[in-house]
């Protein structure tokens, strides 16, 4: 997998969309960085794209996003994890 291509400038309207394209590019980062980083995944994604969002309602918004991806990431391996347990 190659690192993903961050959105080019003006790309973003700014509004907060749910097909963001930093959202998008927030979710292929995840992905990325789990792949080659499984721990402190979420942080590096937030240290990548933290000061290239100009908006800070967008900024909070993706970055809201990305913690609750995390989240539930974390809750699906761990149900994953207790499936596998015996007994």
């Amino acid at each position: 997998m190659s690192r993903p291509v961050e959105p080019e400038p003006g790309l973003c309207c700014q509004e907060g969309c749910a097909s963001c394209v930093w959202l998008v590019y927030a979710q292929e980062l995840l992905d990325y960085y789990r792949q080659k980083y499984p721990k402190d995944t979420a942080e590096r994604v937030r240290e990548q794209i933290q000061d290239k969002i100009e908006s800070p309602s967008v900024k909070e918004y993706v970055l809201m996003e990305l913690a609750m991806s995390e989240k539930r990431y974390n809750e699906m391996a761990m149900m994953g994890k207790k499936k596998k347990k015996p007994g």
